[in-house]
């Protein structure tokens, strides 16, 4: 295997560590791939194989498609915590009043 082939499986790996950490929700685990992936894209020097390149190629757009994934998903929990914040529950009394009892910042309501 040459030193091209040997690279492109370290980078095919680290594709391969990132998408695991993505799904097991390790996102410190991404900073240390990252960087190690970085550091094996600038080692990638010729000559390379270009049917193990468009593999290497493939594994990134799977990557690319799972990190959106993930934004797009913390984005919308960000997006549900924040219309929580402002739920109040409503009561009535023995008359029928409707009373509106929020909860004071950092503490939720519950039903006993």
């Amino acid at each position: 295997m040459s030193r091209g082939a040997d690279t492109l499986a370290v980078v095919r790996d680290l594709l391969s560590a990132q998408r695991t950490a993505l799904r097991s929700g390790d996102y410190g685990g991404l900073d240390r791939i990252g960087a190690r992936l970085e550091r094996a894209l600038s080692n990638l020097g010729p000559p390379i194989d270009r049917d193990a390149l468009m593999l290497v190629r493939q594994e990134a757009a799977r990557t690319a498609d799972l990190i959106r994934a993930a934004q797009a998903g913390l984005a919308r929990a960000r997006s549900d915590m924040g219309a929580r914040r402002d739920v109040s529950l409503s009561t009535y009394d023995a008359y029928g009043r409707r009373s509106n009892v929020a909860a004071a910042p950092g503490r939720t309501l519950s039903r006993r």
